[in-house]
């Protein structure tokens, strides 16, 4: 996708237009107007198909006989801040929260192991920089969970 193209899919996707591609983000399958319409609580199928068009001439739903099927994912605004991971939708500093999360839990485990946790400066110091570390990740996650269209 050119520059041109994202501009524009970024002025686009909002509203009711954003809700429709993270719908089909989410769902792998064709999806028809009538089920589009129930699952996103639209008062007609007309505004259903009326955002499924929209993505058409944006080139990121493309229409075949089963359906509309998304054609491509786009990551600009607040779906840059998000991750795919399977039907779900995380935010992506999770990931790195888990990672510090596990590497704290190692680190005092070693130390228990090892009988050396007696608390001296070094010790404080990995245990109060990992804690913050993880503090500032799970703001972030909750900061982009609460931002999420969906």
């Amino acid at each position: 996708m050119n520059d041109k193209n994202e501009l524009e899919a970024f002025s686009e996707l909002k509203g009711n237009t954003l809700f429709v591609y993270l719908y089909l983000v989410r769902n792998p399958n064709p999806v028809g107007a009538r089920e589009l319409q129930r699952n996103l609580n639209f008062s007609s199928p007309t505004l259903a198909v009326y955002h499924l068009e929209k993505l058409c001439t944006l080139d990121l739903v493309h229409k075949n006989q089963d359906g509309y099927v998304l054609a491509k994912e786009v990551k600009i605004g607040a779906l840059s801040q998000v991750v795919k991971f399977g039907s779900f939708i995380l935010p992506r500093y999770i990931f790195y929260t888990a990672f510090f999360s596990i590497l704290l839990f190692c680190y005092v485990v070693f130390l228990l192991v090892s009988n050396s946790l007696e608390f001296n400066i070094h010790i404080s110091y990995a245990i109060l920089l990992s804690l913050t570390i993880i503090s500032v990740m799970i703001y972030e996650c909750i900061r982009i969970w609460k931002q999420r269209p969906i």
